[in-house]
């Protein structure tokens, strides 16, 4: 009987030494970072974190032009018109109500005179669907002297700040959780500079998205109206706009203002001679009486 207590009691310590190697043993888990850091200090965990994104970065899939199948490519739609209308604010009016109509709104609306001809100037923001339909309405208003449509495919640049922003979000969580384990004010202090920094970078790839989004979802038609076609511009491949029949317009105008200017000065010298006969002659007399006087107190 004895020997069965002790056996019992070996068997029941024995399982108990046991227990508390593989327990003594075994690495503890840490959430949101890889065993591979326990163990490692406060600072190269840091280290760690900002190494893996930096690889990530590193190793993000690079994009090219297959990145997305053409129907759900991201294209950046603008167009400009230069139209002979009859009556500008008429025009005017109709691009406006045609803008509100269909969902969109003007950003900038201009007229003035310009040149004794009036001249208007409209930027509008319409949905991407209703692109081509702006610039039909823009053709019918009037004679079309100059068109420019583009398309700016931004889909590589969107992939990839998506890739670069799912790596910052994932490195922020990582922070998070650096920063709920770390003890001394100056570890909370690091943890906090580098988790503000990778906030920044999020919100500013962030804003350049949304910025993208609405460029894509919204198109962009600038109009240029006149009654006379030399106030027109013509558009330029790099976007610019150039009126080479307004500048030499303008030219002859500098021309006339030139001679004008000479012949004002001509006017002017003519009308008043008689003042300058009066002065030229007052001071011929003036020296000749000094000149008389002058020589009497020498005779004398």
């Amino acid at each position: 009987m004895k020997r069965r207590i002790l056996f019992i009691a070996m068997v029941v310590v024995g399982f108990g030494v046991l227990a508390y190697i593989v327990a003594s043993n075994q690495e503890p888990v840490q959430s949101g970072l890889s065993g591979r850091s326990t163990g490692l200090s406060f600072s190269n965990q840091m280290a760690k974190v900002n190494s893996d994104a930096s690889e990530n970065f590193g190793a993000a899939p690079a994009t090219g032009g297959n990145t997305a199948p053409a129907t759900d490519r991201l294209i950046v739609k603008t167009g400009s018109l230069s139209l002979l209308v009859k009556n500008v604010p008429d025009a005017v009016k109709a691009v406006t109500n045609f803008v509100t109509g269909n969902g969109g709104f003007v950003v900038t609306s201009n007229i003035s005179k310009e040149k004794d001809a009036p001249y208007g100037s409209m930027m509008i923001r319409l949905p991407a669907a209703k692109f081509q339909a702006g610039i039909d309405v823009g053709k019918s208003l009037g004679e079309v002297k100059n068109e420019q449509t583009n398309g700016q495919d931004v889909t590589e640049e969107f992939v990839d700040l998506d890739a670069q922003l799912r790596i910052l979000k994932a490195t922020e969580i990582q922070f998070v959780q650096l920063m709920q384990r770390s003890g001394s004010i100056s570890d909370i202090l690091s943890v906090q500079r580098e988790l503000m920094n990778v906030r920044s970078q999020i919100e500013r790839l962030e804003g350049r998205m949304k910025y993208l989004k609405d460029s894509v979802a919204l198109s962009t038609i600038t109009l240029h109206l006149s009654t006379d076609p030399e106030n027109l511009p013509i558009f330029e491949e790099n976007g610019k706009t150039w009126k080479p029949l307004a500048v030499i317009k303008e030219a002859l105008r500098g021309l006339i203002s030139v001679f004008k200017f000479v012949g004002d000065a001509l006017i002017y010298f003519v009308v008043f001679i008689p003042l300058w006969l009066v002065i030229v002659l007052s001071t011929w007399l003036v020296k000749k009486i000094i000149k008389r006087v002058s020589t009497n107190k020498i005779s004398q």
